[in-house]
């Protein structure tokens, strides 16, 4: 082998190892790479049951499903009052697409404003902050039948339980929370950050649905 040959064999071999070390760091990186973004991911997933499974963020509310029906073949406006009896403080109502009713909450009665077209059969939804041990419809027109059915209760969004100082206690400094009624925690770095959307019920001048956004790093 000539000296030519040689240097030859020597700066193919350099090259070969150059090709597999950095080949050999690259799967290393992007192995660790996806280790912490599982790592992330699975902190997000649980930090976002813990908020919104618990009691740390949400409240306990009874649902009521209520049917209506007209059967005087008309059409009106009528003031709608469900007697609820519990300890509750609070109440609204929802026709079952989620759109908000006007409603007034007071003395244990809630004023429902409805419109009903003849023969018409209309759902709603009562939300009462509170446990119920019973409830009724107290009739004001002989046209308006109303069956009242006891549901489960549900876990909503209040904003008077978001504090930062309380959160961070819990689950450290690493963490936000996006909501219309709850927006706490620090901005996020430039570096690895998982977001998830979170579907919940809300309190936000009545009953809504929202995805909150929970960030962590």
């Amino acid at each position: 082998m000539t000296q030519v040959d040689f240097i030859i064999s020597i700066g193919l071999i350099i090259t070969i190892i150059s090709i597999v070390l950095f080949y050999s760091i690259s799967q290393f990186e992007t192995n660790f790479n996806q280790s912490k973004i599982n790592e992330i991911k699975a902190k997000t997933n649980s930090l976002a049951k813990e908020l919104f499974e618990t009691d740390i963020l949400t409240e306990h509310v009874s649902t009521l499903k209520v049917k209506f029906v007209e059967t005087g073949g008309l059409a009106y406006n009528e003031n709608i009052k469900i007697n609820i009896n519990g300890d509750g403080r609070k109440a609204y109502a929802n026709y079952f697409n989620m759109n908000k009713i006007s409603s007034d909450f007071s003395n244990n009665i809630l004023n429902l404003d409805l419109h009903f077209d003849p023969y018409e059969t209309k759902y709603i939804t009562i939300y009462y902050f509170g446990n119920i041990s019973d409830a009724s419809y107290i009739q004001t027109n002989e046209n308006i039948s109303a069956k009242i059915i006891m549901s489960r209760n549900i876990s909503i969004l209040v904003q008077d339980k978001c504090s930062y100082d309380y959160l961070s206690k819990l689950f450290g400094t690493k963490f936000k929370i996006e909501s219309k009624i709850c927006n706490v925690g620090n901005s996020p770095p430039e570096t690895t950050v998982v977001s998830i959307n979170y579907p919940m019920l809300i309190e936000s001048n009545g009953i809504e649905v929202e995805n909150v956004k929970v960030l962590s790093w």
